[in-house]
């Protein structure tokens, strides 16, 4: 769904007239274009949506990090929020890691990561996440275009609930059961990472 049409179901839930573009002269139009992509990207970073995940390697930089780590490895152009790093198993440790600027910071001679992407075309959300961005609209246009506190509470409880129930949806529609390499319960494994046997 394009972003006009987002924006007028946010629009729709104020009572307010729709807009034709963000740049139709109206208070809406205005505030509409200023708040669009901030609250879309805002939505996409409060989950691990499956629809936006991405697996990639990075590319190593020539140019290491002053200190602390060995390696810096550049982020996408897209990339919004960390899913995962290299691959690791639920049992194996945690690897350090710091993400800086565009950058990811390690002592590991490679990096694989998946990440939510960050979306620019609002044709790819699903219809949930449509939802979660038309509702957060709504909520801060509120004030904005006059209408009422308690609206602008109301609203937020509903983007809230809806936020919950949406993550509660994409995880029990996108997450298999992962099969683990025999290693990953070995006695030997978890002695070497957990003290003993």
């Amino acid at each position: 769904m394009d972003s006009i049409t987002i924006c007028n179901l946010a629009l729709l839930k104020l009572g307010n007239a729709g807009i034709i573009s963000f740049n139709d002269g109206t208070p809406q139009s205005g505030y509409c274009g200023l708040l669009f992509q901030p609250t879309l990207d805002e939505v996409m970073r409060s989950h691990e949506w499956s629809f936006a995940k991405q697996i990639v390697t990075l590319s190593q930089s020539s140019t290491p990090p002053l200190f602390d780590w060995f390696y810096s490895y550049q982020l996408p152009n897209d990339f919004s929020r960390l899913v995962g790093f290299n691959n690791f198993c639920e049992n194996s440790p945690d690897l350090p890691f710091e993400i800086m600027g565009t950058s990811l910071l390690t002592d590991e001679p490679t990096a694989n990561i998946c990440y939510v992407r960050k979306i620019t075309d609002s044709n790819f959300l699903d219809g949930i996440t449509v939802d979660l961005v038309a509702l957060r609209m709504a909520q801060k246009l509120a004030q904005p275009l006059g209408r009422s506190t308690q609206l602008e509470q109301v609203l937020l409880g509903e983007f809230q609930k809806t936020l919950e129930e949406a993550r509660r949806i994409d995880e029990s529609t996108s997450n298999g059961v992962r099969q683990k390499p025999l290693w990953v319960n070995s006695k030997l494994v978890n002695a070497r990472w957990n003290g003993g046997f």
